[in-house]
């Protein structure tokens, strides 16, 4: 190993500085300056959903109170108005979703179909979870078949649906078929649902499905 003298040691380091200092101060300046963003940008991202939070609970505070005063239009008022601010808002969140989904309800109770499906929609398009997707995907299939639109319901539970939703889809497509008065099919699409369906006050309501159908001859 070379040894060098002081001097030249010096000498050596202004030489690699005068090559190299440029770099290395715009380097360090943008590790800093990318540390720095992050950290505001987590601030920033916690700030939005601590807002957003504050809206989603007005709105849900809205809902229970206009469910026990169905007169007050001004609890309705206040629901949508924070619903509308979320979408607004935070359209890329799951909040917006969820207004989505309670500004759909909302329509349905009115039996406006075309705002309720519009609503569900735009979930479906841009949803923050499959979960939310799917839930949406569903309620846009029972109103379908509600207005009438089998074919549209038809292929929103046709293909691969989540376990969960299983069971869900598979009563969608026994309505479907008994819409078409196809009362064996409905049966069978019943009988399935039943067994992938969860919950007991869904499986009841699965069930007084079948006994509604014409009886087997």
């Amino acid at each position: 190993m070379t040894d060098y003298t002081e001097e030249e040691q010096v000498e050596l380091i202004r030489k690699w500085w005068a090559e190299n200092g440029v770099s290395v101060v715009v380097a360090i300046v943008i590790a800093v300056g990318g540390l720095i963003g992050w950290r505001q940008w987590q601030a920033h991202t916690a700030d939005q959903s601590a807002a957003a939070s504050t809206i989603y609970q007005k709105m849900l505070e809205g809902l229970e109170s206009a469910r026990s005063r169905p007169d007050s239009e001004t609890d309705y008022e206040t629901v949508r108005a924070s619903a509308q601010q979320l979408v607004s808002d935070y359209e890329s969140s799951a909040y917006a979703d969820y207004a989505h989904l309670t500004l759909a309800r909302l329509a349905v109770e009115g039996e406006d179909y075309a705002t309720a499906s519009a609503e569900l929609q735009a979930v479906i398009d841009a949803p923050a979870s499959e979960t939310l997707e799917w839930l949406a995907t569903i309620r846009l299939a029972r109103i379908n078949v509600q207005t009438g639109e089998l074919d549209a319901a038809e292929k929103l539970v046709s293909g691969k649906v989540p376990e969960s939703f299983t069971g869900q889809a598979l009563e969608i497509k026994g309505d479907i078929l008994r819409a078409r008065d196809n009362v064996s099919g409905a049966r069978a699409a019943y009988s399935e649902a039943l067994e992938k369906t969860e919950g007991e006050a869904h499986k009841e309501l699965v069930r007084m499905k079948m006994q509604d159908l014409a009886p087997v001859l």
